[in-house]
Protein backbone atom coordinates (compact mmCIF):
# COMPACT_ATOMS: atom_id res chain seq x y z
CA UNK A 1 0.00 0.00 0.00
CA UNK A 2 1.22 3.49 -0.86
CA UNK A 3 -0.16 6.99 -0.47
CA UNK A 4 0.48 9.56 -3.20
CA UNK A 5 -0.07 13.21 -2.34
CA UNK A 6 -1.21 15.44 -5.19
CA UNK A 7 -0.96 19.21 -4.63
CA UNK A 8 -2.11 21.86 -7.07
CA UNK A 9 -1.04 25.33 -5.98
CA UNK A 10 -0.94 28.95 -7.04
CA UNK A 11 0.34 31.78 -4.81
CA UNK A 12 0.09 29.90 -1.52
CA UNK A 13 3.27 31.02 0.26
CA UNK A 14 1.64 31.79 3.63
CA UNK A 15 0.63 28.18 4.37
CA UNK A 16 2.29 25.98 1.73
CA UNK A 17 5.23 24.94 3.89
CA UNK A 18 2.99 23.95 6.79
CA UNK A 19 0.63 22.13 4.42
CA UNK A 20 3.44 20.05 2.94
CA UNK A 21 5.30 19.37 6.20
CA UNK A 22 2.12 18.12 7.83
CA UNK A 23 1.62 15.40 5.20
CA UNK A 24 5.21 14.65 4.18
CA UNK A 25 5.44 11.59 6.47
CA UNK A 26 1.92 10.43 5.62
CA UNK A 27 2.70 10.26 1.88
CA UNK A 28 5.17 7.97 0.09
CA UNK A 29 5.44 10.48 -2.74
CA UNK A 30 4.21 14.04 -3.20
CA UNK A 31 3.60 15.77 -6.52
CA UNK A 32 3.35 19.55 -6.38
CA UNK A 33 1.97 21.12 -9.56
CA UNK A 34 2.36 24.89 -9.58
CA UNK A 35 -0.09 26.75 -11.80
CA UNK A 36 1.82 30.01 -12.25
CA UNK A 37 2.75 31.26 -8.78
CA UNK A 38 4.44 34.64 -8.65
CA UNK A 39 4.96 34.96 -4.90
CA UNK A 40 7.36 32.80 -2.83
CA UNK A 41 5.48 29.53 -3.31
CA UNK A 42 7.97 27.99 -5.76
CA UNK A 43 11.13 28.89 -3.74
CA UNK A 44 9.54 27.41 -0.61
CA UNK A 45 8.64 24.15 -2.35
CA UNK A 46 12.09 23.98 -3.98
CA UNK A 47 13.66 24.23 -0.54
CA UNK A 48 11.40 21.47 0.80
CA UNK A 49 12.21 19.36 -2.26
CA UNK A 50 15.91 19.45 -1.28
CA UNK A 51 15.01 18.35 2.24
CA UNK A 52 12.61 15.58 1.23
CA UNK A 53 13.54 13.50 -1.80
CA UNK A 54 9.98 12.22 -2.36
CA UNK A 55 8.64 15.72 -3.18
CA UNK A 56 8.42 16.44 -6.91
CA UNK A 57 7.71 19.97 -8.15
CA UNK A 58 6.81 21.03 -11.66
CA UNK A 59 5.13 24.00 -13.34
CA UNK A 60 1.93 23.54 -15.33
CA UNK A 61 -0.01 25.89 -17.60
CA UNK A 62 -3.34 24.08 -17.45
CA UNK A 63 -4.94 22.54 -14.36
CA UNK A 64 -5.78 19.43 -16.37
CA UNK A 65 -2.05 18.65 -16.63
CA UNK A 66 -2.08 17.59 -12.98
CA UNK A 67 -4.02 14.47 -13.99
CA UNK A 68 -0.99 13.13 -15.85
CA UNK A 69 0.47 12.06 -12.51
CA UNK A 70 -2.48 9.73 -11.89
CA UNK A 71 -2.39 7.38 -14.88
CA UNK A 72 0.39 5.16 -13.54
CA UNK A 73 -1.61 4.38 -10.39
CA UNK A 74 -4.83 3.02 -11.92
CA UNK A 75 -5.55 -0.43 -10.53
CA UNK A 76 -2.63 -0.38 -8.08
CA UNK A 77 -2.63 -0.62 -4.29
CA UNK A 78 -2.54 3.15 -4.03
CA UNK A 79 -4.45 5.84 -2.19
CA UNK A 80 -4.42 9.21 -3.95
CA UNK A 81 -4.47 12.07 -1.47
CA UNK A 82 -5.82 15.29 -3.02
CA UNK A 83 -4.42 18.10 -0.89
CA UNK A 84 -3.76 21.76 -1.66
CA UNK A 85 -1.72 24.66 -0.36
CA UNK A 86 -4.62 25.98 1.71
CA UNK A 87 -5.25 22.67 3.50
CA UNK A 88 -3.48 22.09 6.82
CA UNK A 89 -3.89 18.52 8.08
CA UNK A 90 -3.40 17.31 11.63
CA UNK A 91 0.03 15.70 11.34
CA UNK A 92 0.06 13.69 14.61
CA UNK A 93 -3.34 12.16 13.88
CA UNK A 94 -2.39 11.24 10.32
CA UNK A 95 -0.15 8.61 11.93
CA UNK A 96 -3.28 6.77 13.08
CA UNK A 97 -4.96 7.28 9.71
CA UNK A 98 -2.01 5.73 7.91
CA UNK A 99 -1.97 2.76 10.29
CA UNK A 100 -5.64 2.12 9.59
CA UNK A 101 -5.06 2.31 5.84
CA UNK A 102 -2.14 -0.11 6.04
CA UNK A 103 -4.29 -2.59 7.97
CA UNK A 104 -6.84 -2.51 5.15
CA UNK A 105 -9.60 -1.04 7.29
CA UNK A 106 -10.89 1.09 4.40
CA UNK A 107 -10.13 -1.17 1.43
CA UNK A 108 -13.81 -1.52 0.51
CA UNK A 109 -14.33 2.23 0.24
CA UNK A 110 -13.75 4.22 -2.96
CA UNK A 111 -13.52 7.66 -1.36
CA UNK A 112 -12.92 8.88 2.19
CA UNK A 113 -14.01 12.28 3.53
CA UNK A 114 -12.76 13.56 6.88
CA UNK A 115 -13.60 16.40 9.24
CA UNK A 116 -12.90 19.96 8.16
CA UNK A 117 -12.98 23.52 9.51
CA UNK A 118 -13.37 26.10 6.72
CA UNK A 119 -11.53 29.04 8.22
CA UNK A 120 -12.51 32.70 8.06
CA UNK A 121 -10.08 33.87 10.75
CA UNK A 122 -6.91 32.51 12.36
CA UNK A 123 -5.42 33.90 15.56
CA UNK A 124 -2.06 35.60 15.14
CA UNK A 125 -0.34 32.85 17.14
CA UNK A 126 -2.28 30.21 15.15
CA UNK A 127 -3.63 28.65 18.31
CA UNK A 128 -7.31 29.10 17.42
CA UNK A 129 -9.32 29.38 14.22
CA UNK A 130 -12.86 30.48 13.49
CA UNK A 131 -14.95 29.18 10.64
CA UNK A 132 -17.59 26.76 9.44
CA UNK A 133 -17.53 23.08 10.31
CA UNK A 134 -18.35 20.04 8.21
CA UNK A 135 -21.06 19.01 8.73
CA UNK A 136 -23.18 20.97 7.93
CA UNK A 137 -20.67 22.45 5.47
CA UNK A 138 -19.25 20.18 2.82
CA UNK A 139 -16.01 18.34 3.55
CA UNK A 140 -13.17 18.75 1.05
CA UNK A 141 -10.79 16.16 2.53
CA UNK A 142 -10.28 13.44 -0.07
CA UNK A 143 -8.55 10.05 -0.22
CA UNK A 144 -9.21 8.02 -3.37
CA UNK A 145 -8.79 4.24 -3.50
CA UNK A 146 -7.17 3.68 -6.90
CA UNK A 147 -7.04 -0.09 -6.44
CA UNK A 148 -10.75 -0.12 -7.32
CA UNK A 149 -10.50 1.57 -10.73
CA UNK A 150 -9.07 0.96 -14.18
CA UNK A 151 -9.47 4.48 -15.60
CA UNK A 152 -10.45 7.97 -14.52
CA UNK A 153 -11.53 10.20 -17.43
CA UNK A 154 -11.21 13.75 -16.14
CA UNK A 155 -13.54 16.45 -17.44
CA UNK A 156 -12.47 19.92 -16.33
CA UNK A 157 -10.53 19.71 -13.07
CA UNK A 158 -8.16 17.49 -11.15
CA UNK A 159 -9.93 14.32 -9.99
CA UNK A 160 -13.30 15.56 -11.23
CA UNK A 161 -14.97 13.00 -13.45
CA UNK A 162 -16.49 9.52 -13.39
CA UNK A 163 -13.97 6.73 -12.75
CA UNK A 164 -14.22 3.32 -14.39
CA UNK A 165 -14.41 0.65 -11.72
CA UNK A 166 -13.01 -2.90 -11.90
CA UNK A 167 -16.14 -4.56 -10.61
CA UNK A 168 -19.22 -2.35 -10.86
CA UNK A 169 -19.97 1.31 -11.48
CA UNK A 170 -22.07 1.07 -8.34
CA UNK A 171 -18.77 1.24 -6.44
CA UNK A 172 -18.80 5.01 -6.92
CA UNK A 173 -21.35 5.12 -4.10
CA UNK A 174 -18.86 3.65 -1.65
CA UNK A 175 -17.97 6.92 0.01
CA UNK A 176 -17.03 6.92 3.67
CA UNK A 177 -17.95 10.12 5.50
CA UNK A 178 -15.84 9.93 8.64
CA UNK A 179 -17.13 13.35 9.69
CA UNK A 180 -20.52 11.73 10.33
CA UNK A 181 -18.91 9.17 12.65
CA UNK A 182 -16.42 11.29 14.57
CA UNK A 183 -16.56 14.72 16.12
CA UNK A 184 -13.86 17.29 15.36
CA UNK A 185 -12.22 16.51 18.69
CA UNK A 186 -12.24 12.74 18.06
CA UNK A 187 -11.30 12.73 14.38
CA UNK A 188 -8.05 11.12 13.18
CA UNK A 189 -8.49 12.59 9.68
CA UNK A 190 -9.13 16.32 9.94
CA UNK A 191 -8.10 19.50 8.20
CA UNK A 192 -7.98 23.27 8.67
CA UNK A 193 -9.05 24.72 5.31
CA UNK A 194 -7.75 28.29 4.92
CA UNK A 195 -9.89 29.10 1.89
CA UNK A 196 -11.25 32.38 3.30
CA UNK A 197 -8.08 33.96 4.70
CA UNK A 198 -5.13 35.50 2.87
CA UNK A 199 -2.85 32.75 1.57
CA UNK A 200 -0.21 34.78 -0.23
CA UNK A 201 2.28 37.31 1.18
CA UNK A 202 1.64 39.50 -1.86
CA UNK A 203 -2.12 39.93 -2.41
CA UNK A 204 -1.42 41.67 -5.72
CA UNK A 205 -0.32 38.35 -7.18
CA UNK A 206 -3.69 36.69 -6.76
CA UNK A 207 -6.26 36.69 -9.52
CA UNK A 208 -9.46 38.01 -8.01
CA UNK A 209 -12.81 39.49 -8.93
CA UNK A 210 -14.75 41.80 -6.63
CA UNK A 211 -12.52 40.79 -3.71
CA UNK A 212 -13.03 37.04 -4.17
CA UNK A 213 -9.99 35.01 -5.07
CA UNK A 214 -10.45 32.74 -8.07
CA UNK A 215 -9.08 29.23 -7.83
CA UNK A 216 -7.06 27.65 -10.69
CA UNK A 217 -10.05 25.81 -12.24
CA UNK A 218 -12.05 29.06 -12.39
CA UNK A 219 -9.12 30.85 -14.01
CA UNK A 220 -8.84 27.94 -16.45
CA UNK A 221 -12.53 28.31 -17.35
CA UNK A 222 -12.14 32.05 -17.96
CA UNK A 223 -9.13 31.52 -20.23
CA UNK A 224 -10.88 28.71 -22.08
CA UNK A 225 -13.99 30.80 -22.68
CA UNK A 226 -12.00 33.90 -23.62
CA UNK A 227 -10.29 32.09 -26.47
CA UNK A 228 -13.45 30.46 -27.81
CA UNK A 229 -13.98 31.50 -31.42
CA UNK A 230 -17.68 32.29 -31.01
CA UNK A 231 -18.50 35.42 -29.06
CA UNK A 232 -22.06 34.12 -28.68
CA UNK A 233 -20.64 31.09 -26.87
CA UNK A 234 -18.10 32.74 -24.60
CA UNK A 235 -19.63 36.04 -23.50
CA UNK A 236 -22.74 34.59 -21.76
CA UNK A 237 -20.63 32.05 -19.87
CA UNK A 238 -18.04 34.61 -18.80
CA UNK A 239 -20.86 36.89 -17.64
CA UNK A 240 -22.38 34.02 -15.63
CA UNK A 241 -19.09 33.37 -13.82
CA UNK A 242 -18.61 37.09 -13.08
CA UNK A 243 -22.13 37.37 -11.66
CA UNK A 244 -21.65 34.27 -9.50
CA UNK A 245 -18.54 35.78 -7.97
CA UNK A 246 -20.10 39.26 -7.66
CA UNK A 247 -23.11 37.94 -5.76
CA UNK A 248 -21.02 35.58 -3.64
CA UNK A 249 -22.34 32.43 -5.26
CA UNK A 250 -18.81 31.12 -5.67
CA UNK A 251 -18.77 27.34 -5.07
CA UNK A 252 -16.47 27.71 -2.06
CA UNK A 253 -18.95 30.03 -0.40
CA UNK A 254 -21.98 27.94 -1.30
CA UNK A 255 -20.41 24.73 -0.03
CA UNK A 256 -18.09 25.77 2.75
CA UNK A 257 -19.93 28.51 4.69
CA UNK A 258 -22.91 26.56 5.98
CA UNK A 259 -24.17 26.51 9.55
CA UNK A 260 -22.94 28.77 12.33
CA UNK A 261 -19.40 30.00 12.94
CA UNK A 262 -17.41 28.18 15.56
CA UNK A 263 -13.96 28.61 17.08
CA UNK A 264 -11.65 25.63 17.59
CA UNK A 265 -8.25 24.98 19.09
CA UNK A 266 -5.94 24.36 16.10
CA UNK A 267 -2.57 24.59 17.85
CA UNK A 268 -1.91 20.91 17.04
CA UNK A 269 -1.97 21.75 13.32
CA UNK A 270 0.78 24.35 13.52
CA UNK A 271 3.58 22.63 15.45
Amino acid sequence: MQIIGLFMVKNEDVYIEQAIRNVVDFCDKIYVDDNGSSDQTIPIVERLQKEFSHIHLRSIEDTLESNENLIQYFGTDTWIFAVDGDEIYDKPRLVEMRERLEKGEFDDWWLIHGNCLHVTKIAEDRSKATGFMSPPSRSMTKLYNFSMITDFPITDERLHGIPVFKNSQEDIKKRLELFNQYSWEESFFRCVHTAFVTRTSNPETQTSLFGVRLNPPQIHVLKKLWYKSSIFYSVPRIAKLLLEVLFRKDVRIARYRQGTKTTKDVSEFFV
